[in-house]
């Protein structure tokens, strides 16, 4: 009777611990499910971040090239007034030479009114 109740305990602990590694084996897959999420979720929103800063920086670029072309507009405007003011400044040289108004002083020419 002793080796009965032995072995109904030796099975009784057998399905103990089966039902012990099946509880694991389930906490396991549960614990590795919502690690697999969190990773799933931080890479989605790593994506999302990454996706956003391709965008500022397509943006940062074309503003870039918009002041770089300002810029340029603005060198050639420059550059055309300083012809206009030079083209002016020759057609005042030679209208004080028609008249006789024009004064050397070393290097400078001087104009008299």
């Amino acid at each position: 009777m002793t080796d009965r109740i032995h072995r109904e305990a030796e099975k009784q602990a057998v399905l103990w611990r089966k039902a012990a590694d099946i509880a694991k084996y389930q906490a396991t897959q549960e614990s590795h499910h919502r690690t697999r999420k969190q990773i799933q979720d931080a890479s989605e929103k790593l994506k999302e971040v990454c996706r956003q800063s391709l965008t500022d920086a397509k943006i940062a670029q074309r503003r870039l090239e918009e002041a770089e072309r300002r810029v340029e507009e603005a060198r050639l405007e420059l550059q055309r007034r300083k012809q206009e003011v030079k083209l002016r400044e020759q057609e005042a040289v030679l209208r004080a030479q028609e008249y006789g108004r024009l004064v050397k002083l070393g290097k400078e020419t001087k104009i008299i009114r």
